[in-house]
């Protein structure tokens, strides 16, 4: 009987780890980034992993990926910088605004890899969020709803 015992004894082993193993499966946490914005403010970036995404900050450039796919690029302004890229876009004949609301604007322009979808919206007291993809729009902003971007702290 004490072979039964021991072989009983492993397979209920056995099932206990693969079951530990099965709990971590298919659950995703939360990624987060500090991102250190030129006008003095810490950005705390918190992003949904769900499907495979996730971020990289380097150089002071957010980077969202699903898998190895580069999906947005996030830079952190100044109002003076947000300032230059609203007249700049203004001043294109390339340009369309798709919405306009207070500080934050979102418009499309076409460069030599083709359209581009530009977002610009305040994420500290003096610092904005600049998000570029070659994503459509729809999707962009589906990208940017499995974010938050707001000043460490608040």
């Amino acid at each position: 009987m004490t072979i039964g015992r021991n072989v009983y004894i492993s397979v209920v082993g056995l099932f206990l780890c693969a079951l530990l193993l099965l709990t971590g499966c298919g659950k995703e946490s939360p990624e987060t980034a500090e991102c250190k914005a030129e006008t003095g403010e810490t950005i705390q970036a918190v992003l949904d992993t769900k499907d495979d995404f996730h971020m990289k900050y380097t150089s002071g450039v957010l980077m969202v990926y699903q898998k190895k796919k580069l999906m947005m690029q996030i830079a952190f302004l100044n109002e003076e910088q947000r300032q230059a890229q609203v007249d700049h876009m203004r001043d294109g004949n390339m340009s369309r605004v798709l919405k306009e609301e207070g500080k934050r604007i979102s418009y499309e322009k076409t460069d030599a890899q083709g359209l581009v979808n530009y977002f610009i919206f305040p994420v500290g007291e003096k610092t904005y969020a600049y998000c570029a993809t070659y994503l459509p729009e729809k999707t962009a902003e589906d990208v940017l709803g499995r974010m938050t971007l707001k000043m460490a702290g608040k």
